[in-house]
């Protein structure tokens, strides 16, 4: 094998990995499955957790990039109102 190859990269699924331990099979017992499923319940949140953010840094830079800096008593009156409500909406 030539150095730098590294046979458990090129595992195209667990079965090949078995298959390679020499392991007929592989069970797991009701705490562990429990863990796993735990463990996608919180990938999955943070999933939504990052896609909130990645709405919420949208609005920020919308709402206060300097080359829109409002440039009288009106236009930060619509400025302040954009604010408010993105504020409600989220």
């Amino acid at each position: 094998m030539p150095v730098g190859d590294n046979p458990v990269s090129s595992l195209q699924s667990p079965d090949e990995a078995l298959e390679l331990t020499g392991w007929g099979s592989l069970a797991l017992d009701s705490s562990y499955s429990a863990d796993l499923e735990t463990l996608g319940a919180i990938l999955k949140d943070a999933q939504g957790l990052s896609y909130d953010l990645t709405a919420l840094n949208t609005q920020i830079t919308a709402l206060f990039q300097l080359n829109t800096v409002p440039n009288g008593s009106a236009a930060l009156a619509r400025r302040l109102a954009a604010i408010r409500s993105a504020m409600t909406q989220s």
